[in-house]
């Protein structure tokens, strides 16, 4: 058996809602900025990652940019004058007939052009074809023979050709 000295009372506690909200609102104001801090803190630190990446890449970029403006320069200084550009377009004519009076069994395997001047080399099967395309530019009116050479390898022959360009200028003299 057990004895009880003490008056028992029956304590009703009550909860006390008013300082339970308190508390909470007391821990929510302190909580809120900190986490807000933290967060801002971290985005910061990011963006200066961010940042310093970038740099890095700008950095890369310029030294691109300055090899891409020193090549473009280069590249102008390659560019022809505009009398050049313009004789391409007197040769037009010239090489349209050379095209179509080569015999298409000759096979050219160097084509060098100057100041209304051409040296080919090629080689055909027989020299019929070599003959074939010397006579067709005999006939032409705006190619000249200058000279004609050539030689037997084997099976084929080897030739080197020289070539005048008559241009629309010389024609019209």
């Amino acid at each position: 058996m057990r004895v009880n000295l003490f008056d028992e009372k029956k304590v009703r506690r009550k909860i006390r809602w008013s300082r339970i909200l308190t508390a909470v609102l007391v821990i929510a104001f302190v909580i809120t900025p900190a986490a807000h801090f933290y967060s801002n803190h971290q985005e910061l630190a990011s963006l200066r990652n961010r940042s310093q990446s970038l740099a890095v890449q700008l950095d890369t970029l310029r030294v691109e940019e300055e090899t891409y403006f020193e090549l473009r320069e280069e590249i102008s200084e390659f560019e022809m004058p505009e009398e050049i550009i313009i004789s391409r377009y007197r040769l037009r004519g010239p090489m349209q007939e050379f095209g179509e009076i080569m015999p298409e069994e000759l096979t050219l395997t160097r084509m060098d052009y100057s100041d209304g001047d051409m040296m080919l080399e090629g080689f055909a099967s027989e020299i019929e074809m070599i003959l074939e395309l010397a006579e067709n530019i005999h006939k032409s009116e705006i190619l000249g023979l200058e000279s004609l050479s050539h030689f037997r390898r084997g099976d084929y022959v080897e030739f080197t050709m020289a070539l005048h360009f008559d241009t629309r200028e010389e024609l019209s003299r």
